[in-house]
């Protein structure tokens, strides 16, 4: 997920626990450890990215892909993150002079370690993926469930406009909530319909923390976060049948290795589909848009990565039709021994494969230009493009122990 979003489940969450601690037993004053919850819960939230600090300075392409969403993404990560985390809270009591009562801790300490399990959790809500449980299983997670950055989590926590005690930061939530609003729409990321929903959803949220008292209102932002996010996880295993479904009535002679399911901006009802099958000695990933609802919502009005975009990657025809719920848009096929190939001959493509979901690879004239469909974004190579020889070398770095998502196509 987006760090914006990281920061607001943040703040609620320190928010929660400031209104839940019974303050009359605590060594700290009000103000201070209500401050200290909420900056802790909204650090931790998005320490585990700290890895980008690594990867954006003095590593290439491959360092970012496959260090980001790396070792601090990982369950031990999220425990080595709480105790720096408590570490530093308690450098800075010591230099306030502020003695902190056994209850402070406590609570300090379960902040410290919910913020970063929570990041891995969102994280592993979208088709990106992590590999929490490293260093026991180094295997890739997906959950396919929400977009990478959802506007409709951020309208629950509309009524820190009104709870937050700092007028800067109620500024500052009222400003994201702002472009939630309004970017999408105008960038055509998100229909009218899903635009409106998006703006109820703001202003009833709203309305609530203007009305309500502080914690039943942050109740009722936790509570809509949670009823949103599984919503999405809801409508993504509907889609995940639908697809199963129609895969083994079009292709009965292949194999489905994965799906890559991703939503639509703010819309359950429409998904981005990348069906990864393996038929007989032949690689193929199919890509399609769906729509749950196709009667309410025809295909046709699902904004989704279709016709519309320049593809880097060569598409050829599906060679089946699609239904009522699910429009083809192209596929991508090779020869299943060329990724084999490659991973053996060259360290580069071998290291890239530790993170491609659904890879592909085309020759160009000396060289191979390799990449992952969950990310093709235009004519020229992107950030999960990568062009090698093909030819073997010596690597000195990318050793990263990660098992590559598609194992399958390299044993």
């Amino acid at each position: 997920m987006d760090n914006a979003t990281h920061t607001l489940v943040g703040v609620l969450l320190g928010e929660a626990a400031a209104q839940v601690a019974r303050p009359g037993r605590s060594g700290l004053p009000v103000d201070t450890r209500r401050d200290l919850f909420i900056t802790l819960a909204a650090i931790g939230s998005n320490l585990p990215d700290a890895d980008l600090v690594l990867t954006s300075f003095g590593g290439d392409r491959l360092d970012y892909l496959l260090e980001h969403r790396g070792y601090t993404h990982t369950l031990v990560g999220a425990l080595a993150c709480a105790l720096v985390l408590l570490a530093a809270c308690a450098a800075w009591l010591r230099w306030r002079r502020l003695a902190p009562a056994s209850v402070d801790w406590a609570w300090l300490a379960g902040l410290a370690l919910l913020g970063p399990l929570l990041h891995l959790a969102m994280d592993f809500s979208n088709s990106y993926g992590v590999h929490p449980f490293w260093p026991f299983f180094n295997g890739w997670f997906y959950g396919d469930s929400v977009f990478i950055v959802e506007p409709l989590l951020w309208a629950c926590a509309a009524p820190l406009v009104f709870i937050l005690r700092t007028p800067l930061a109620r500024v500052l939530v009222a400003v994201l909530l702002a472009v939630g609003l309004l970017v999408p729409f105008n960038l055509g990321l998100a229909g009218a319909g899903a635009t409106l929903i998006l703006a109820l959803l703001t202003a009833a949220m709203l309305a609530l923390g203007r009305l309500w008292r502080p914690p039943p209102a942050i109740a009722a932002s936790i509570l809509m976060w949670v009823l949103v996010t599984a919503t999405f996880v809801g409508a993504g295993q509907l889609a995940t049948a639908r697809v199963e479904a129609l895969a083994s009535a079009s292709f009965p002679g292949a194999a489905t290795l994965d799906r890559v399911l991703t939503p639509t901006l703010g819309n359950p009802l429409c998904w981005d589909l990348l069906l990864v099958q393996l038929e007989g000695e032949r690689y193929a990933v199919r890509r399609g848009t769906i729509a749950l609802a196709p009667a309410a919502l025809p295909l046709e009005r699902c904004r989704a990565r279709g016709p519309d975009r320049v593809a880097n990657v060569p598409l050829e025809p599906v060679p089946a039709a699609g239904a009522s719920f699910l429009r083809w848009h192209g596929q991508f096929s090779m020869p299943r021994q060329v990724l084999a190939q490659l991973a053996a001959t060259d360290c580069e493509a071998a290291a890239f494969l530790k993170f491609a979901r659904a890879p592909w690879a085309t020759r160009r004239a000396a060289q191979w230009l390799i990449g992952d469909l969950r990310f093709d974004g235009g004519p020229r190579p992107g950030f999960a493009d990568l062009t090698v020889t093909g030819t073997a070398r010596g690597c000195t770095g990318h050793t990263a122990p990660w098992l590559p998502p598609r194992h399958e196509l390299l044993d």
